[in-house]
């Protein structure tokens, strides 16, 4: 059983509440799904954080500063995503505790391999909910070493994804596309770069690289291939202060840091020709585009290769990029 089979079985007022954005998207469609293919119209979506992606959804998200001011008292049933609690500031894990006080029935999605208890730790104890989706039968195993009680352990798609593959239709045509960004008519190559933040809380040696030196080469690509056009798509954790060094040092005009998110992400992944990362989600909905992914990763230091090889080339170097790529 997966997220929407089980909450499609749902009766009464339900809430949907998430904070980091990984976790909102998953959430985001996980409603769309709920109310546009099984009808279901009692579901409110809060969040303790504004994105610009809500626009895409035509729907309603009420921000709320904190838990303690969310009224659980009329619900049948509470869905939360699952965040850093550095990030989050424990918002789902809150809402969590203070379901207890009610008979809701509550279930959590974790849409990443990291951080798996983590991710319902408050006050150096666990609040967990009556369920816990997992993506991979792989985290049934790492959930329960980490400390999550295996019988709420359940393996479900991430509704984003499932969203994805199944009703998404770009509405931008590829001219459209390149007017936005002043891509000229000479460049056959459009990458998508979208890093992670490993700067944020890891030191360059615990990679080996982090997002700036990959961008480092990859504005090395731009010198040598005219024919490339590299946008740079920042984490909405990623500070930019030190990328807007870099790119206003570089050489090449052809390229753009996307900070405005001028097109939502999975137009943005739709028109390129292939999207460069390192752990994130963006690409693993690049892949559900049935784009092509590839994963900067030094092979000997390489945790996270079970994870992502089924959907991601890895390279380590920019020759190896470049073959990927036949330039």
């Amino acid at each position: 059983m997966n997220c929407v089979e089980l909450l499609a079985t749902k009766k009464g007022k339900g809430l949907i509440a998430f904070s980091d954005p990984a976790g909102a998207k998953a959430c985001l469609a996980l409603h769309w799904i709920l109310t546009n293919i099984h009808g279901m119209d009692a579901i409110q979506l809060i969040s303790n954080k504004s994105y610009s992606f809500y626009a895409d959804w035509n729907t309603e998200v009420t921000i709320v500063n904190d838990a303690v001011d969310v009224n659980l008292s009329d619900l049948d049933w509470l869905f939360t995503g699952t965040s850093h609690p550095d990030s989050s500031h424990v918002f789902e894990v809150n809402l969590l505790k203070k379901a207890q006080e009610y008979p809701i029935f509550t279930a959590s999605f974790i849409d990443h391999w990291t951080n798996l208890s983590k991710r319902f730790s408050l006050s150096n104890a666990f609040v967990f909910p009556d369920v816990i989706f997992v993506i991979d039968p792989q985290l049934i195993q790492l959930a329960t070493e980490a400390g999550i009680p295996n019988e709420k352990l359940v393996v479900s798609e991430n509704p984003y994804f499932h969203f994805i593959r199944l009703y998404w239709k770009s509405q931008m045509s590829n001219e459209q596309f390149r007017k936005l960004y002043s891509i000229p008519e000479s460049v056959t190559t459009i990458l998508t770069y979208a890093p992670d933040p490993i700067s944020l809380r890891h030191q360059l040696s615990d990679f080996g690289f982090n997002e700036f030196t990959v961008l480092d080469e990859l504005l090395q690509l731009l010198n040598q291939h005219s024919e490339v056009f590299l946008i740079v798509k920042t984490h909405p954790l990623q500070p930019v202060e030190q990328l807007n060094t870099l790119i206003g040092e570089a050489t090449s005009q052809r390229l753009v840091l996307e900070t405005a998110n001028r097109v939502d992400n999975l137009e943005l992944m739709f028109h390129s020709t292939a999207i460069i990362g390192f752990l994130s989600n963006f690409l693993w909905e690049a892949s559900a585009l049935r784009k092509p992914v590839y994963r900067y990763a030094l092979t000997e230091n390489d945790a996270y290769y079970d994870q992502f090889k089924s959907i991601a080339t890895r390279f380590s170097s920019l020759e190896e990029l470049k073959n990927c790529l036949s330039l």
